[in-house]
């Protein structure tokens, strides 16, 4: 007689069993709607503030671009060789009529440039236009809105010579020799052959070249009136 244990297993158990699918729904996406209110709130504290503080600022402060423009006369005296006119605004431009001058504020006429057949010159740090040779039947105005860009550098008295010469005589030379540094650039040199702009009562010669650089020495044949020195 056996003594193997008998195996209570039921014959239902060893057959496949079916597995039941359930759909598994997808987990909704971050909810975004409250980060994006808020930033959109920000953004609107932001231009709100913006907006009030450009308000107040406008309140004190006048743009520039709102200023009238004003085209005022200067009054202007004579004393020996200077003639000087001096204004009370402070911003704009000289405008010079009815004057052929040599020179405004230390300045040649030929650098400046003319609008209209008036010359524009940017305003001194004092406000005032010293004016060499004086003219008589001169309008002398500031206008308040610049016509002209000053991008260009200005030759003046008493500076050496590193870019641009210009200077200024009577018409009564014939010749000129000019000496910069160490270096004679006109050796007689006639006249007409040297860069020059003819003015009423002057004649405006006119040097630039590089390589050379140093104190100015000019002098003419033909004559002996001044000539006025202006460099940069």
């Amino acid at each position: 007689m056996s003594t193997f244990p008998k195996l209570n297993i039921d014959i239902s158990d060893l057959r496949p069993k079916k597995f039941k699918f359930v759909d598994i729904e997808p987990e909704p996406p971050p909810q975004t709607t409250t980060i994006q209110i808020s930033r959109r709130s920000i953004f609107l504290i932001t231009c709100g503030i913006i907006i009030v503080s450009l308000f107040v600022v406008s309140l004190f402060v006048t743009p520039q671009n709102l200023r009238p423009r004003r085209i005022m006369r200067m009054q202007c005296y004579t004393d020996a060789s200077i003639q000087t006119c001096t204004t009370p605004l402070h911003n704009g431009e000289f405008v010079i009529s009815n004057c052929d001058a040599y020179e405004f504020n230390g300045i040649p006429s030929i650098d400046f440039l003319k609008v209209n057949g008036n010359f524009r010159i940017p305003l001194s740090n004092d406000l005032t236009l010293r004016i060499k040779d004086p003219c008589p039947n001169i309008i002398a105005t500031v206008d308040t809105q610049k016509l002209t860009s000053y991008y260009r550098e200005f030759t003046r008295v008493g500076l050496p010579y590193t870019k641009r010469l210009v200077w200024l005589t009577d018409i009564c030379y014939s010749s000129f020799t000019v000496i910069i540094g160490s270096e004679k650039i006109f050796d007689s040199t006639p006249s007409s052959m040297i860069d020059h702009v003819d003015l009423v009562n002057k004649t405006a010669y006119t040097y630039e070249s590089p390589g050379v650089s140093g104190r100015i020495q000019i002098t003419g044949q033909g004559c002996t009136k001044p000539i006025h020195i202006y460099s940069l």
